[in-house]
């Protein structure tokens, strides 16, 4: 058995480490592109590269078959997002009510 991320199995398009980088970022500037540029992406230290790429294929299916979001659908309707450095904590924390509000809605 192959190492973990190597295996034919877990390869199945027999990417070398550099394709597979290669691969990873070009899904997270998919993902960039379907969320308007602003996404933020994390990983753990030591993330299987393979598991990474196959995470990030899944969010871009899931992502790319959302019609509409909700934060959408509550802009278009009206619901104003300001920008982070314009919002204090009761700020913050009356938004966030607000937010709560129109989704109960």
């Amino acid at each position: 058995m192959g190492k973990k991320g190597n295996s034919s199995e877990d390869n199945p398009l027999n990417l070398n480490p550099l394709d597979r980088e290669i691969q990873i970022e070009q899904l997270k500037a998919q993902l960039k592109k379907i969320a308007g540029g602003n996404v933020i992406f994390g990983e753990s230290p030591g993330c299987d590269p393979a598991m990474q790429e196959a995470f990030l294929e899944h969010v871009l299916e899931f992502e790319s078959q959302v019609s509409i979001r909700p934060l959408d659908a509550l802009i278009s309707d009206g619901f104003d997002v300001p920008a982070p450095e314009q919002l204090d904590d009761a700020a913050l924390t009356a938004k966030l009510w607000e937010l709560i509000s129109a989704l109960a809605d």
